[in-house]
C-alpha cells in the first residue's frame, strides 16, 4: 500500500514563499509527481514536478489556499496556506 505524506515548511523570512515538502513511499525517484490547489470546489493543476531519492518531493507555493499531492491516482492530505 502507498503512503503519501505532506508537511507544510515556511522558507527562509526573506523570502515570500512557502514550501510544501513530503514523502511518497513506496515510489523511485524520477515518479511524476503533481501538486492540486482546489479552486472552488475542484482540484486543479499547480505545479508538475519529479520525485527524488527516497520518494521526496518538493514544492514551492506562492498563493494562499489548500494544495495536495497526487501520484499515481492517489492524493495525499489537504495542507492549507498560509500555514
Amino acid at each position: 500500500m502507498a503512503a503519501i505524506g505532506a508537511v507544510p515548511r515556511p522558507a527562509a523570512a526573506a523570502q515570500s514563499r512557502d514550501v510544501l515538502a513530503g514523502r511518497i513511499e513506496p515510489a523511485r525517484a524520477g515518479a511524476r509527481v503533481a501538486l492540486e490547489r482546489l479552486a472552488g470546489d475542484r482540484w486543479v493543476l499547480a505545479a508538475r514536478s519529479r520525485l527524488r531519492g527516497g520518494g521526496r518531493y518538493r514544492f514551492v507555493v506562492r498563493l494562499g489556499g489548500a494544495y495536495r499531492v497526487r501520484w499515481r491516482g492517489l492524493a495525499g492530505p489537504v495542507v492549507n496556506y498560509p500555514v
